[in-house]
């Protein structure tokens, strides 16, 4: 399990690396600017949609905040080919349809779309 206090406080660290307030943040990313202070001070659990806008506007490298015991594993490789010549429109895109996909899942007990879907073609 993550340290969620210690991603936020990653997450503060490189906001204020990049001159920007919390204000300018939250304005960028669409997060309201007391949750994402929450975040940064350990208060407030940060969920994967705000995650994803926060680390897209300051532009932060996953990795740092989820460091694996492989220095890169074989999904990374994939997902970084297939991404490697998107425009930044259709980065956007595939980062809201993972966002849609795992509040799909949230709401369906853990049940991915992918894995209905198979199912219901195998029957």
């Amino acid at each position: 399990m993550y340290d969620l206090k210690k991603i936020g406080q990653q997450l503060k660290e490189e906001r204020i690396k990049q001159n920007m307030s919390i204000k300018q943040l939250s304005f960028l990313s669409g997060v309201n600017c007391i949750t994402i202070h929450g975040y940064e001070t350990g208060q407030t659990d940060i969920t994967l949609k705000a995650l994803m806008r926060i680390v897209f506007v300051l532009e932060i490298d996953i990795n740092k905040l989820f460091p694996y015991e492989k220095s890169y594993d074989e999904a990374s490789e994939r997902f970084e080919y297939l991404v490697r010549n998107l425009d930044i429109r259709s980065i956007n895109l595939v980062l809201n349809m993972a966002v849609a996909m795992v509040s799909y899942n949230e709401k369906n007990q853990n049940e991915f779309i992918f894995n209905k879907q198979l199912r219901s073609v195998n029957e």
